[in-house]
């Protein structure tokens, strides 16, 4: 094969390892939100450590105290304006 078949071949790899990368980091930032997390602490986190590990360290984690009392009383609105 020639050098330019070789060299578009590196490059699709390279888009797409940064396509799966990007991917994996707008998980995490949703992860975090959705917990009542720091986003940017996980993300920069994600940067230093596996991705993975910290998609499942967000996993077991789950949601902050503060996030879980949001929650709450989310859902006894919600339960209050059915019940009228």
């Amino acid at each position: 094969m020639s050098e330019k078949l070789y060299l578009i071949y590196l490059l699709l790899i390279i888009l797409a390892l940064t396509i799966a990368f990007l991917l994996i980091c707008y998980l995490i930032t949703t992860m975090a939100n959705k917990q009542g997390r720091n986003v940017f602490v996980w993300l920069l986190l994600s940067l230093f450590v596996s991705p993975i590990l910290v998609i499942l360290c967000l996993a077991l984690l789950g949601d902050t105290e503060e996030r879980r009392r949001e929650k709450v009383l989310e859902e006894e609105r919600l339960r209050l304006s059915v019940r009228k």
